[in-house]
């Protein structure tokens, strides 16, 4: 038998990883179908993408809308929600008009805007005040999925995505 201290030892030696555990990718690694989806999303905002996109794509719905569910806790439409809703945010703070800001980001409807605006914010998003928003990025470490959680001050929570209590924490930071 055979015995090293790291794996690349074994891989300079000829061996190769297990096939099935997998044992050198990231843990919670999004698969390349979801990073792509998600570089798109952050590039274009605007852009909603909806199962029938998904399946000209070759990407099952139900297969995205577990890999969100488990990692992000909530759904693939949700997720394209909070990143219009956040551009939408920015734009108003920076002076732009809810109106513009609405149809300016695809929704349909003033109404629509609004309603998804208050299930957020709790106001209409004409009483906009400076709040301390915090900005949340999920990324795989080595050591497991990880949130990295700042405000413009700096860095104010850094932890594993399965930690236990993890939404109080996040409450009680926000």
């Amino acid at each position: 038998m055979l015995f090293f201290m790291i794996p690349q030892q074994a891989i300079q030696n000829g061996f190769r990883p297990c096939k099935i555990c997998k044992p050198m990718d990231l843990e919670g690694d999004a698969p390349e179908y979801v990073k792509s989806i998600i570089k798109e999303l952050h590039e274009n905002p605007y852009l909603k993408i909806k199962d029938y996109d998904l399946r000209q794509r070759g990407v099952e719905p139900s297969q995205i809308r577990r890999w969100f569910k488990k990692h992000h806790n909530i759904t693939f439409h949700s997720y394209q929600r909070m990143i219009r809703i956040n551009k939408a945010y920015n734009q108003i703070k920076g002076g732009n008009s809810v109106t513009n800001t609405a149809f300016g980001l695809g929704y349909e409807s003033l109404s629509g805007f609004n309603e998804g605006w208050q299930k957020i914010f709790g106001k209409a998003p004409k009483s906009i005040e400076e709040k301390n928003v915090i900005n949340i990025t999920r990324f795989t470490s080595k050591l497991g999925p990880m949130f990295a959680c700042a405000t413009e001050k700096g860095l104010c929570l850094l932890d594993f995505t399965d930690r236990r209590m993890l939404e109080t924490e996040f409450q009680r930071n926000s």
